[in-house]
């Protein structure tokens, strides 16, 4: 195993106060990918045009991972049984290996299929890496579990660029796909405070059943011609047919959080805070209070 390797999930267009242009971050990757030599190794997302666009400059070996035909590591099939995902991963050698895995969505499991290629550049046994996807019990704040109470699933997680949304609701939804799913997305990073993914921001929610938006914080350091408008995401969504409310601030959405959802709902908080304790404060109210068990 050589320590020189570079795991590449995605490259997109992000940190708006950082780079003027995707083009901006492509060359900044490129870079990265020239500083791995020889002898290390790059492990690249085939699924991602950049991705394979960027690699081809690489001086080291690169190992590809994905669900396309070319891959190296293809993630061939996957099925969701009582919570958790089945994944079939065949190697480059042609051999498939069947994975048990307590994340779900198809952004987790590609990148399980990385770091399946990963353990195998390091030498570990199938047994190993089997054991370690079985027994992996996911990252704080990604899809996180907080609790559920009143048949109300509540989850947190640290999605606010508008693929990460996307991806990240597409997968709960397809978690339980039998409950409603209620997203709340809060616009607090420095760029989602920004109107460079105002029309991205309105196809991110497609798989949401209800909506929830409050306007964004500390706007007075952007330009008003710049600035993201959570009102304008939810005039978008309720055009393409979808519940949504705008209010103006995460404290708000206490009382309209308790007024709107139900038993069997899925609640699914979104940001790079913690929405001043909300998900937290939220799950706490549901909870029966000593008066209530009487």
């Amino acid at each position: 195993y050589h320590p020189d390797t570079l795991i590449l999930t995605s490259i997109e267009y992000d940190h708006a106060d950082i780079y003027n242009s995707l083009e901006q971050i492509v060359a900044n990757f490129q870079k990265l990918v020239g500083l791995v030599p020889p002898k290390g190794y790059i492990i690249a997302n085939a699924d991602d045009q950049i991705v394979s666009n960027v690699i081809r400059s690489a001086k080291c070996t690169v190992i590809t991972y994905g669900a396309c035909a070319d891959a190296d590591w293809r993630l061939e099939q996957v099925e969701t049984r009582k919570g958790l995902s089945l994944a079939k991963i065949r190697s480059p050698q042609g051999t498939q290996l069947s994975i048990s895995i307590s994340l779900y969505g198809k952004h987790n499991l590609a990148n399980l299929t990385a770091t399946v290629a990963l353990g195998a550049i390091m030498g570990l046994s199938e047994a190993s890496i089997l054991k370690a996807a079985e027994t992996f019990r996911g990252v704080k704040r990604r899809q996180e579990l907080l609790g559920e109470a009143r048949g109300i699933l509540v989850l947190d997680d640290f999605a606010h660029h508008p693929t990460a949304v996307r991806e990240t609701i597409s997968a709960v939804k397809e978690a339980f796909p039998q409950r409603r799913l209620v997203a709340v997305f809060e616009p607090r990073s420095n760029s989602s405070r920004r109107n460079v993914f105002q029309e991205q921001y309105a196809r991110s929610f497609d798989a949401a059943d209800l909506i929830m938006i409050p306007e964004p914080r500390m706007l007075e350091s952007i330009s008003p011609d710049q600035r993201f408008s959570s009102m304008r995401l939810v005039q978008d969504l309720k055009r393409q047919g979808k519940p949504a409310y705008c209010v103006p601030d995460s404290e708000a959405l206490l009382p309209l959080l308790l007024e709107k959802t139900r038993s069997r709902d899925v609640v699914l908080f979104m940001s790079n805070g913690d929405m001043d304790g909300l998900p937290g404060r939220f799950l706490e109210s549901l909870q029966p209070r000593p008066a209530d068990s009487t």
